[in-house]
């Protein structure tokens, strides 16, 4: 390792996605930045896997590794971080890909003092197409990163993630909980910003995030995880809305777009989330909101 060409740690977590994952690691291995490895986590997969990154072996720098994580994907991140011999840890799911300067435009923004770095994300549609006008967005995030983050949402792409590795050691693993799927990255981003607030967004896509798995929402999973988020954090609610005890307009939406999945919204939810929303400011949720109801794309 070297300060110029510090070493960078790629976690992968997969399950199944032996007919995707070959791209994820190929954008890898056309990176302009070549000081990395590859650590593959795999939820003993059944298809063809483990062949397929076999063939990667004498090729590239990669490791791999099998756990059974009962479908807590942080477990397998977990593994991989504490597997990792990089002075910077790197997420890149199974199914995303990054473009050749992902890397070396990150380790520049780190070198310039940032501890974690993210990006937007180009989505991509199963039939091989771009999802035309539609990026999986990032924000720059004002501080007190916790309080941007827990009042407006998350603004960051996991597999668009690099992260000093130093920060990790501090802040410790990825939450286990399996009340947190799909939401445990989020938490980890929190909890990172009470430790640093040098988070740098890079003002370009380098990345693509895979739309075509044909993943189900779960809305009665989501509104359990969003209670979670909302007794988790209670305290800083209360320290920023005082009187008013309400919650943020982005919690109060994805409430209600699960409610309408469930087909379980009365009208005083309705009634109270749009005041609750509009009282906010957040006027743009609001009118988003009432398009979608309208529209029915919600």
């Amino acid at each position: 390792m070297s300060d110029d060409q510090p070493l960078v740690s790629i976690v992968v977590p997969t399950y199944n996605n032996g007919h995707l994952i070959y791209r994820a690691i190929d954008s890898i291995i056309s990176q302009t930045f070549k000081n990395w490895e590859i650590i593959i986590i795999d939820n003993y997969s059944t298809d063809n896997t483990i062949s397929l990154v076999e063939e990667y072996r004498g090729i590239c720098n990669i490791k791999f590794f099998q756990i059974h994580n009962g479908g807590v994907i942080a477990k397998s991140r977990n593994l991989g971080i504490q597997n990792s011999s990089g002075d910077y840890i790197a997420f890149l799911d199974s199914d995303d890909w990054w473009l050749p300067t992902k890397l070396e435009k990150s380790i520049n923004y780190l070198k310039s003092g940032s501890d974690i770095v993210y990006h937007d994300l180009r989505l991509f549609g199963k039939n091989g197409e771009f999802v035309f006008f539609n990026k999986a967005k990032t924000r720059n995030l004002k501080k007190p990163v916790s309080h941007d983050l827990i009042f407006n949402g998350n603004g960051i792409n996991n597999s668009s993630v690099v992260v000093r590795k130093s920060i990790l050691e501090r802040v410790g693993f990825l939450s286990e909980e399996a009340d947190l799927f799909a939401w445990e990255d989020f938490d980890y981003w929190i909890r990172i910003s009470k430790i640093t607030e040098n988070f740098g967004r890079i003002p370009e896509c380098l990345g693509f995030y895979w739309v075509g798995g044909g993943n189900v929402s779960n809305p009665k999973r989501t509104i359990k995880i969003l209670e979670m988020i909302k007794s988790k954090f209670s305290s800083e609610y209360g320290s920023f809305y005082g009187k008013f005890n309400k919650y943020p307009s982005w919690i109060e939406y994805n409430m209600l777009v699960a409610k309408i999945e469930l087909e379980e919204l009365t009208f005083l939810d309705l009634v109270k989330s749009f005041k609750l929303i509009t009282f906010d400011f957040k006027l743009k949720i609001g009118i988003k909101f009432l398009l979608d109801l309208i529209t029915g794309k919600s």
